[in-house]
C-alpha cells in the first residue's frame, strides 16, 4: 500500500506509513468533489437576517430623523429635568413638584386639579362637566409642563412642549381611563321627557349588563312609518328611546279586557286600544328579542295594526345599547333605576 505522502511502499493492512508516519486511510478513501448543497432553511436564514438589520437601521434612521426636531427643541429648555422618577411623578398634578423640592407649587397645582376635577365628575354628562372635565387636563398638562421644565426660550418652544405633553397624557392616562369606564357605565343626556325620566336627566347605562323584565333600556327603535288616523298624517319613528322591558325570550304576553299580562301577570304598560281584541290569544316572546310595549313613544293618534305593534315591541337584543342603572342629574333627584317604580317621579 502506497503512502500518498511519501510514495513509500507499505504492508497491506498497515494504518499509517513506517517511513514518514502518515495515515494511509487516506489513500483508499473516496472523496466526493461535489460538497453538499444547503437546504432551503439554511439559505433562507442568511436572507431573513439580512432583511431584519435593514429593517431595524431603517427603523432607527427614521426614528433619529423624527426625534431630531424634539431633540433640538430640549436644547433651548433650561432648567429640565427628564428623568424617568419625575416625569412618572407627572401622573399626579403637584407629585413632581414636591420631588423636585417645591412643595408649595405643587400643592397650588394639586388644589387646581381637585377643584377642577371634582365638579367634573359631579356634573359628568353635561355641558358644564365636560368645560371643568376640560379645565383639569389643562391644569394637569400646565403641572407637568411646569415640572419638567423651568424656563421656555419663546413662547413657541412652550407651545409646542406643551402639545408634547397634551398628547402623552391624554393618550397615556385619560384615552385609558374613558375607555376602561365606559366598557361598564356610559353617560347620556336625555333631551325631552321620556317615560318616566325628565328633559335634562344625565342617565348611565350598562353595555355589558343582563337584562332581565322590569328593567329600563336604551334602545334603537326600528324604522317605522305610520298612518294617522284621517290617512293624511305620517309618523315617521326611529332613533333610540329609553323604556321598560316587559319581557324576555320565551314568555307569553296576552291582552285580557284592556290590560297587558306577561306569563299571566299584569303589567303597568296598556296595549293600543286598536289591536285589544287581536291580541286576545296572544304570543310568545321570540329568541333573541325583548318585547318593550314602547307605549311612550308610539304617537296618540297612529293607526296601528297588530303587525306593526308587534315589529315595533318585539326589539332584538342587538339594538339594545345597555341597561340604564343610575341617574346623576339633577342632583336632587339622584338615584338608582332599580330603586324607581313605574308611574311615580
Amino acid at each position: 500500500m502506497q503512502c500518498p505522502s511519501c510514495q513509500f511502499e507499505n504492508m497491506p493492512g498497515s494504518g499509517r506509513c513506517a517511513r514518514c508516519g502518515g495515515l494511509l486511510a487516506l489513500a483508499s478513501a473516496t472523496i466526493d468533489v461535489h460538497p453538499p448543497r444547503a437546504g432551503r432553511v439554511s439559505k433562507s436564514v442568511p436572507r431573513i437576517w439580512s432583511r431584519w438589520w435593514s429593517l431595524r437601521r431603517w427603523l432607527e434612521n427614521h426614528r433619529d430623523a423624527a426625534a431630531r426636531p424634539f431633540r433640538e427643541l430640549v436644547t433651548r429648555f433650561d432648567q429640565t429635568d427628564f428623568t424617568l422618577d419625575t416625569m412618572l411623578r407627572c401622573i399626579v398634578p403637584g407629585w413632581a413638584h414636591r420631588y423636585r423640592g417645591n412643595a408649595a407649587r405643587g400643592g397650588l397645582f394639586f388644589t387646581a386639579y381637585i377643584g377642577c376635577l371634582v365638579p367634573a365628575l359631579v356634573f359628568f354628562g353635561t355641558s358644564l362637566g365636560s368645560m371643568f372635565l376640560g379645565l383639569a387636563f389643562a391644569t394637569h398638562v400646565a403641572s407637568a409642563v411646569d415640572a419638567l421644565v423651568g424656563r421656555f426660550a419663546t413662547v413657541g418652544d412652550r407651545l409646542a412642549f406643551m402639545l408634547v405633553c397634551s398628547a402623552a397624557i391624554a393618550f397615556g392616562i385619560y384615552a385609558p381611563i374613558g375607555l376602561g369606564i365606559s366598557r361598564f357605565a356610559v353617560p347620556i343626556q336625555i333631551n325631552h321627557h321620556i317615560s318616566i325620566f325628565a328633559e335634562n336627566d344625565v342617565l348611565w347605562y350598562n353595555p355589558l349588563a343582563h337584562v332581565k323584565p322590569g328593567d329600563y333600556v336604551l334602545y334603537a327603535v326600528p324604522n317605522t312609518t305610520l298612518t294617522g288616523t284621517n290617512n293624511h298624517t305620517r309618523y315617521v319613528l326611529q332613533n333610540r328611546t329609553i323604556d321598560r322591558v316587559a319581557a324576555v325570550a320565551g314568555q307569553h304576553v296576552q291582552v285580557k279586557g284592556d290590560k297587558l299580562y306577561v306569563d299571566d301577570v299584569a303589567v303597568p304598560e296598556r296595549p293600543p286600544t286598536q289591536i285589544v281584541a287581536k291580541m286576545e290569544s296572544g304570543f310568545v316572546v321570540p329568541e333573541g328579542r325583548l318585547f318593550i310595549p314602547g307605549d311612550g313613544f308610539i304617537p296618540t293618534g297612529a293607526r296601528l295594526n297588530l303587525s306593526e305593534w308587534q315589529q315595533l315591541c318585539l326589539v332584538p337584543q342587538s339594538s339594545v345599547a345597555g341597561r340604564i342603572f343610575f341617574r346623576s342629574q339633577p342632583l336632587w333627584r339622584m338615584s338608582t333605576i332599580e330603586g324607581i317604580v313605574s308611574g311615580s317621579e
